[in-house]
């Protein structure tokens, strides 16, 4: 869980060095010593006294190893969502700088429970700004579209009813229609505020589709009591044990510590049945640069359309913006290449963590589960990189977030739809403008942010200022060229007419079926075996057969160590 008192707590407090074996690829870590025995005979719900307080030789290695089970005493959950309320307050504070006001805040936010829904592992050495947000998205995405729809449908109602005022009448002529055409911006903000008030709400969203109780690591440790927050803390492996899912919140720091590491061998070896999701924060990240750049692309947009009309190339500067985010994203994705590179040369004795037996108890449980430190790293190397990493090697934006970028620049193109409607055009002229203007548009847009996404992660920073200026410029060039282009042919679709606007929507929609990966998914489905690679079709550390795809479950082969704790 990174550095926190809960699952990593000791990463947090102490500043150490990591420790690093120069020829880690020579040398394994030091064997797990012998440690004194006590009696057999102590309870397993009994509570442990700080290790501090304890010489180091009155350890039970049996008692002390990693344990698969836990007090149910101890299990204590919140909704992911309610995590988020007060701005994210649980989030936002480390449990090494927690007041009792906290403490009590804490406690009365978590509820007992029997299982989990999901287990979050992430490093407290990450913005917790970052997890908010990154969290937010992924749970109140409904939430946000329902808000869209609310508002969006309320503003059109009371503009083509003309309960709102108009700022921009002006003379619209083609070869179908004449008539005078009021433009107004109130579809324009309707879509911002759907989002604020979608994204402000999103906690407090009911729990639908399904439950989202999770364990997260400040909240379901109880950090006031240092003996209660000692048996939480070394009884992890029972809480994933009791999870049905294990959501990796990934960032550069996560698998440099040693608990995050301990966190998935725990997991994959108690819970064969449970799920791992790999949910890296760049994603939000990128998705949350695109709708700053539309925001900002609307409001200059409103401003030089209605108070500047002969003043249109203008809007060429709206797309300047685009040149930093191409720049953050391609640092963005490099970044994701050096996570992947990491990862993939994977080595236990190089993750870091601020103290010598909290070292030697997590070591003991690979050990235990995997048979030997070098198993574990090959199983980390080779079957949970090909399966829960493999993907990323081929970005790719979540549909729910196109869906929400969509909407967001569908509300803008809303207005003149709007516009015809009130100002008395025909159903054919209000079809082409429909069709032609804000469907194809929508979708070349999306498309563009596709190409940039794709460019980007092909074309990576190097490290060389200028030339990685020169790139990001290209890029910014090649995007701006397919959005004119883009815009120039619906214009074009619009002025001759509904057949011509069908014409460029079908166009554009088999363009967006094809750059989305509509024909990959497509053959997966018709496929009996749906078509997808089997990262453990060959043999790992001697097993026959490896996890199931799809699943991201281990294999529970007794190859990999010995039987559960």
């Amino acid at each position: 869980m990174g550095a926190g008192t809960s699952c990593c707590k000791k990463d947090e407090i102490v500043e150490v060095s990591n420790v690093i074996h120069q020829n880690h690829h020579e040398e394994v870590p030091d064997p797990i010593p012998e440690l004194g025995l006590e009696s057999p005979g102590t309870e397993e719900g009994k509570s442990v006294e700080p290790f501090e307080e304890f010489p180091r030789e009155s350890f039970d290695l049996t008692q002390l190893q990693p344990r698969l089970s836990v007090d149910p005493m101890l299990l204590r959950g919140i909704s992911l969502r309610k995590s988020l309320r007060k701005l994210g307050r649980i989030w936002m504070t480390k449990p090494s700088q927690l007041t009792a006001t906290d403490h009590q805040v804490l406690s009365e936010a978590s509820v007992k429970v029997d299982r989990f829904d999901v287990f979050i592992s992430h490093t407290w050495e990450t913005s917790a700004k970052l997890k908010i947000w990154a969290l937010t998205l992924q749970t109140g995405w409904r939430c946000i579209v329902v808000s869209w729809l609310v508002f969006n449908l309320l503003a059109a109602f009371l503009s083509i009813n003309a309960f709102l005022p108009y700022l921009n009448p002006y003379w619209f002529t083609n070869a179908y229609w004449t008539g005078w055409v009021v433009i107004s911006p109130w579809m324009r903000i309707a879509g911002i505020l759907s989002f604020v008030v979608g994204l402000a709400v999103a906690a407090y969203w009911p729990n639908w589709p399904r439950s989202d109780l999770a364990f997260v690591d400040v909240v379901s440790i109880d950090q006031a009591d240092p003996s209660m927050t000692q048996r939480g803390v070394y009884g992890l492996g029972g809480f994933l044990a009791l999870s049905r899912e294990l959501m990796v919140l990934w960032s550069p720091p996560l698998f440099t510590r040693l608990w995050c590491v301990f966190e998935l061998a725990a997991f994959r070896k108690a819970n064969p049945n449970g799920k791992i999701v790999l949910a890296p924060l760049y994603v939000e990240v990128l998705v949350g640069l695109i709708l700053l750049w539309l925001l900002f692309m609307q409001l200059l947009h409103f401003v030089l359309y209605n108070f500047f009309p002969l003043s249109q190339i203008f809007v060429f500067l709206g797309l300047l913006p685009i040149l930093l985010c191409i720049h953050q994203a391609r640092k963005t994705f490099g970044e994701k290449r050096q996570l992947l590179a990491n990862l993939r040369k994977f080595d236990l004795s190089l993750a870091s963590c601020s103290n010598d037996f909290d070292r030697r108890f997590i070591y003991a449980g690979i050990r235990a589960w995997y048979g030997s430190y070098e198993a574990f790293t090959e199983y980390v190397r080779g079957p949970v990189f090909l399966e829960l990493v493999s993907p990323l090697l081929s970005f790719q934006v979540p549909l729910r977030y196109w869906v929400l970028i969509g909407l967001f620049e569908m509300s803008s193109l809303l207005e003149f739809t709007v516009a015809f409607i009130r100002g008395g055009a025909p159903i054919e002229m209000v079809l082409s403008q429909l069709l032609a203007s804000v469907l194809s548009q929508i979708l070349w847009r999306l498309l563009a942010m596709q190409l940039v996404f794709f460019l980007c992660d092909r074309c990576s920073l190097s490290g060389f200022c200028c030339v990685d200026l020169l790139v990001s410029f290209g890029i910014w060039l090649l995007v701006v060229a397919f959005l004119f282009g883009s815009f120039q042919l619906s214009g074009f679709a619009e002025a001759n007419g509904l057949a011509f606007s069908a014409a460029s929507a079908l166009l554009a929609s088999v363009a967006s079926f094809l750059a989305f990966g509509g024909c990959s998914c497509l053959k997966q489905r018709l496929s009996p075996k749906g078509g997808s690679f089997r990262p453990n079709d060959s043999p790992v550390l001697g097993e026959s057969q490896g996890p199931k795809r799809g699943s991201s479950k281990p294999d529970d082969s007794p190859a990999l160590g010995e039987n559960q704790a």
